[in-house]
């Protein structure tokens, strides 16, 4: 392992360890239900916990669940996502529906309804398996990309939260990659073996709005290498008398 690659382990161990001490994302005795897409992001948050529940020994239950949406042609790798789960001993569930196309708002695209039928369909499963956590594998970019999609066209500032509590607090929504940028994520993934086990969805070329924005987000990384963190940092630091209201 080189030494860039051993200092992006590290980066990515040392912020994970931050944003779940920080919002206390996992504590003992809790069961997390993973979802689990079969993306390198879904697959570090899956290897992370584990070995925070194996070095720690914390006490807590791992179940992961794959939602296949059978309309949907992308395609999961299910034999190679059985074989990480089994190595690591927590729980596989494949979990089949059809995506109701008819249910299409006519002002959100596909990749709305198809996160929104995901989503649905994840605090399902969690209320029979009696998990009071579902992890998620967004990241610092995913975090960032929605707070300028919010703030371009919808004129609010808001973003993906590292720990929300859904349902009047029955269930909580944790994403303990929140603090880790995609390109950490990467290199760990290839200096732990982890591949996209993903084929790419057929309708992604119709969010541009996604693709602009992630593009924007570069731009601005160009202009000063540390404005990805300085704006991860900004949310955290809001001087609301200096805003004009």
């Amino acid at each position: 392992m080189d030494k860039e690659t051993k200092k992006a382990v590290r980066t990515l161990e040392n912020k994970v360890n931050k944003a779940i001490k920080k919002h206390q994302l996992v504590e003992k005795g809790d069961k997390i239900l993973i979802g689990l897409s079969g993306g390198v992001d879904s697959l570090v948050l899956l290897k992370t916990l584990v070995d925070r529940q194996r070095y720690y020994g914390i006490n807590y239950d791992l179940i992961a669940l794959h939602v296949k949406l059978t309309n949907i042609s992308y395609k999961a790798n299910r034999d190679a996502l059985q074989r990480i789960c089994d190595n690591y001993n927590v729980p596989l569930i494949w979990h089949e529906e059809k995506l109701n196309f008819n249910t299409l708002n006519s002002k959100k695209n596909i990749c709305f309804t198809c996160s929104w039928h995901r989503r649905r369909i994840l605090f399902n499963q969690a209320g029979k398996l009696g998990a009071n956590k579902i992890a998620l594998g967004h990241h610092r970019d995913d975090a960032l990309e929605t707070l300028l999609m919010n703030m371009i066209f919808h004129g609010s500032i808001s973003s993906l939260p590292a720990r929300l509590k859904m349902f009047k607090g029955k269930l909580t929504l944790i994403r303990p990659l929140i603090y880790v940028g995609k390109d950490t994520i990467h290199t760990y993934a290839n200096a732990s073996g982890l591949k996209n086990l993903t084929s790419p969805c057929p309708f992604a070329n119709k969010s541009q709005r996604w693709q602009a924005i992630a593009q924007l987000l570069d731009q601005i990384q160009e202009i000063n290498p540390a404005a990805k963190n300085n704006l991860m940092k900004s949310m955290g630091k809001i001087f609301e008398e200096y805003l004009p209201r």
